[in-house]
């Protein structure tokens, strides 16, 4: 029986659509392959159909130490996780912080339409992945606005050419459908940015004509003050992705939408910029963005415990527009 099926074997048995025909040995088997395929999740609602006494001795033991392994796995994956929750607020996913990291924080795209199968990415208002089959280790991409032959083409032609096996064929062949392929979760975090930009130049997003003027390079806006104070109560966002979120009222203290500036730390000196915009806005706008966490995961895994434990966020201007100071004061 070959992966998939046999996943979906005992998806139906803990969905309790199955198993009249499931005996302990059974449960036991699906359980070692469950620890090999790092469906620990799986494992660990196994475990509990296996009644005591109802094998050999050695394989209880051996069970034992299987549920344990699983355990541990999923506990350690967790941690390196963050969760997609769905409508009502539910854990619905774990996956990998530095993947997400990639997609929120670097590309600005945003989760939408989470359901029981897997979550949107959304560009500029527009889907244009669906992650679906989640695991530990791997997922699978459905792309929007490009099918199987057109998204092996790309891959070879940018130098992604061992993901291709990764593709999955039509089953008929000349059959038009959007693309997918299977990829792990390293993988995926390096091919994102490439990828989404050659979705969006596939179908560019269309916006009516409005008069603008030219983005502001550098903010013209003067510094709301010589300093800052402020605490972060969004710590599960700061711990997950080295996020610090400002109080709007002090956005115009720092430098326009996008512009780099310079952070004086304890641990050196720190380029970030400002980010979080909408599809609309423009780079160098003062008003735009809400955070900044680009390259401040090293200040903040060594600040997490005074910061979570209601430290100051204290950031002085040194010169304004270009260069700031980042303390915790306690």
């Amino acid at each position: 029986m070959n992966k998939e099926k046999q996943k979906r074997q005992i998806r139906m048995f803990l969905d309790g659509k199955g198993g009249k025909d499931v005996d302990a040995f059974c449960i036991y088997q699906w359980i070692e392959r469950c620890h090999f395929h790092s469906w620990w999740d799986y494992a660990l609602r196994l475990a509990p159909s296996v009644p005591p006494n109802s094998l050999d001795q050695h394989y209880h033991k051996r069970l034992d130490f299987l549920v344990s392994e699983c355990r541990k796995s999923l506990e350690q994956f967790n941690r390196e996780c963050v969760q997609i929750r769905n409508s009502s607020g539910q854990p619905q996913f774990s996956v990998p912080v530095p993947f997400m990291e990639a997609c929120l924080f670097d590309l600005e795209l945003q989760t939408c339409g989470v359901t029981s199968k897997g979550f949107a990415l959304e560009a500029d208002g527009r889907r244009v992945i669906f992650v679906e089959e989640i695991t530990p280790k791997n997922c699978i991409f459905r792309l929007f606005d490009i099918d199987a032959e057109e998204l092996s083409s790309w891959l070879r032609s940018h130098g992604f050419e061992h993901l291709v096996n990764g593709v999955v064929r039509p089953k008929r062949e000349g059959s038009q459908q959007t693309a997918q392929m299977r990829i792990t979760w390293p993988d995926a975090t390096n091919l994102i940015d490439s990828l989404v930009s050659h979705l969006k130049d596939i179908r560019p997003v269309v916006r009516p004509a409005v008069a603008r003027t030219a983005p502001i390079r550098a903010s013209s806006y003067p510094a709301s003050g010589k300093m800052i104070q402020f605490r972060v109560t969004a710590t599960h966002t700061l711990r997950s992705y080295s996020v610090i979120t400002f109080p709007p009222e002090h956005r115009r203290f720092f430098p326009g939408y996008k512009i780099p500036f310079i952070l004086q730390t304890d641990m050196g000196d720190i380029e970030t910029q400002v980010a979080s915009g909408t599809s609309r806005s423009e780079i160098g706008d003062p008003d735009e963005g809400k955070y900044f966490s680009k390259n401040l995961k090293p200040w903040v895994r060594g600040h997490l415990n005074e910061i979570e434990e209601g430290g100051l966020v204290t950031i002085e201007s040194v010169e304004p527009g270009q260069i700031y100071r980042l303390s915790v004061k306690r």
